[in-house]
């Protein structure tokens, strides 16, 4: 019993000493990322779609502590779509819909990528319907809200491996905190489950855009012992389970939902006669695995659409993704942009 206790000690204070050094090198460990917003993003549409506000300026931050991994203002148009023209768009030979979620919005490297697609087709009209945090339930009622007005001929779907289980949903705003939670979730039980999206004032000062992200982290329940040193160490950040299996390049599967094969099976009914295509965009750990968590492709296949593979097709590397937040940065958007207008040729 003595020598197991002399081996934990001494395990102890190993742990102590690597953390000490950790701390003297790359200073104190950035709490859990919070999003931050100048306003609510979201409204419902009038054919109860999710959209962005039309018409706006909205700022967007991810924060890690100290670290600010983008912030940028992106401008919605008067449909509620990243875009810095209005729709419909003065008529052309193609109407080409660029539906996703926000790696389709495209703001985060603080240059929207999907309306700069222009510049390689000048004969097509693009028009952007990316929403942040949609799948593809909410990519089919897209393309049926926009089409209702818009003769689209040709639709692409640009798709991660998440996107495959986000049911629908809807926000609640409450305490200067966003909730997005899926359509069938009561209010109350909503707003129980944590949430890491700010609203801020627009005009707000720096100093209380910090006390404000301070307050929210002051106010996060405690946790277990566990989920703590994973959270405000750094050896607990390298053994914690999420941050080991990038390293080892291990990759979670998900399974595609029936709701999911569904929604696509939809969106092949809805544009029967004309060209629709699923492009597969990698998140940064299935670049890091060099392999999908999610058969899109198998998904694609069942419902009659073409398939790209953008993990072999975009040439995405780790570096073009932000280092902790999961969205591409300028450099990755851009590689897809080019990818995207490729594909369309």
């Amino acid at each position: 019993m003595g020598k197991f206790l002399g081996i934990l000690l001494s395990c102890i204070v190993a742990a102590a000493l690597v953390e000490a050094a950790a701390r003297l090198v790359l200073g104190p460990p950035n709490p859990p990322g919070v999003l931050v917003f100048s306003e609510n993003p979201f409204q419902i549409s009038p054919g109860d779609v999710m959209r962005f506000r039309p018409a706006r300026e909205i700022r967007a931050l991810s924060v890690f502590g100290t670290a600010r991994e983008f912030d940028v203002r992106f401008k919605s148009n008067n449909l509620g779509f990243v875009d810095d023209l209005d729709y419909p768009l003065a008529a052309k030979s193609r109407n080409i819909a660029i539906v996703g979620d926000s790696y389709t919005a495209g703001y985060h490297g603080g240059r929207p990528w999907v309306p700069r697609l222009r510049q390689s087709l000048p004969n097509a009209n693009i028009y952007n319907l990316g929403v942040t945090g949609t799948g593809f339930e909410q990519f089919a009622a897209l393309l049926d809200d926009v089409a209702a007005t818009t003769a689209l001929d040709q639709v692409v779907i640009v798709a991660i491996s998440s996107d495959a289980v986000r049911r629908s949903w809807r926000y609640f705003v409450h305490d200067g905190r966003l909730f997005l939670c899926a359509r069938q979730t009561p209010k109350q039980a909503c707003l129980a489950k944590p949430s890491n999206i700010l609203l801020v004032d627009a005009k707000g000062s720096e100093a209380a855009l910090a006390a404000r992200i301070d307050a929210h982290h002051d106010a996060t329940p405690s946790v277990g012992l566990r989920r703590y040193l994973s959270r405000h160490t750094h050896v607990g950040q390298l053994f914690h389970t999420r941050t080991w299996r990038p390293r080892s390049k291990a990759l979670d599967t998900i399974e595609v939902p029936a709701f999911t094969l569904a929604a696509l099976k939809r969106v092949r009914a809805r544009f029967a006669k004309r060209s629709v295509t699923l492009i597969h965009l990698p998140e940064k750990r299935e670049v890091l695995a060099g392999a999908y968590a999610a058969d899109l492709a198998g998904a694609a296949k069942a419902a009659g659409l073409r398939f790209v593979d953008g993990l072999k097709a975009c040439k995405l590397t780790v570096a073009d993704y932000f280092p902790r937040d999961p969205h591409p940065n300028d450099v990755g958007y851009e590689k897809i942009r080019i990818c995207v207008a490729k594909a369309l040729r």
